[in-house]
């Protein structure tokens, strides 16, 4: 559990939208709420469509320029929250 939440505050410390850890116990940690689903924003806005993904590609382009791998790129694992796009992390 301690390497999920330390590579998250990294990549937090780099620039890169990543929820905030806000606490950590031996079976869980919780993040900060980074709004919905971008799947479900996708959905909802269809106007927005390529700025929301373009925004999504920037998170994830910016990990990878970080030397960073976000081991489940799906669209399922990115949330979205007043406008900015944040990558969750998956085991």
């Amino acid at each position: 559990m301690f390497f999920e939440t330390a590579r998250l505050q990294k990549l937090r410390c780099d620039g890169i939208q990543m929820p905030p850890v806000l606490y950590v116990c031996d079976d869980y940690f919780v993040m900060r709420c980074t709004g919905e689903s971008l799947e479900a924003v996708l959905d909802r806005s269809a106007d927005d469509r390529h700025t929301v993904i373009a925004k999504a590609l920037s998170v994830l382009c910016q990990m990878h320029n970080n030397g960073s791998i976000h081991g489940g790129s799906q669209i399922r694992n990115f949330t979205m929250l007043d406008g900015e796009v944040y990558a969750i992390l998956k085991k």
